[in-house]
């Protein structure tokens, strides 16, 4: 023998359904792969917004204990140091004098009102009676 192989003759019946079978795998195989892939995209999307909301919770909670803390120097009367405060302490997120000039004018708006009230009391008003006896 001349030690070839002799490849057997297909029918074209049998060539066409081994196509179409195989078209048939084909266009499982993208669908799953598109379906994994939108699978993927969501959890990419899901991720990226956890991330977005604690990103935004760790800056409201930065700004919250800037202002905090430059509220509590204002009423100190450490004014100075309220507005010095380093940018560090609150890694560089938060905008602290920003917040400085927001603590600073709400402060100034309360004192402004409890002077106000102050202002309403008329000293010739006859003392009131002690309440809950």
């Amino acid at each position: 023998g001349e030690g070839k192989r002799k490849i057997p003759k297909r029918e074209p019946e049998d060539e066409a359904r081994l196509e179409f079978e195989y078209l048939l795998l084909l266009n499982d195989a993208v669908y799953d792969m598109f379906s994994n892939l939108t699978e993927q995209m969501a959890l990419l999307n899901m991720e990226a917004d956890l991330r977005s909301q604690v990103i935004a919770q760790v800056v409201q909670d930065l700004n919250r204990a800037a202002a905090e803390e430059i509220r509590t120097l204002i009423k100190e009367d450490k004014v100075d140091e309220a507005r010095k405060i380093d940018p560090n302490r609150y890694q560089n997120i938060v905008d602290v004098d920003e917040i400085f000039r927001k603590v600073m004018k709400e402060e100034v708006e309360v004192e402004k009102s409890l002077l106000q009230s102050i202002g309403t009391l008329d000293v010739n008003d006859p003392p009131r009676p002690p309440t809950g006896q």
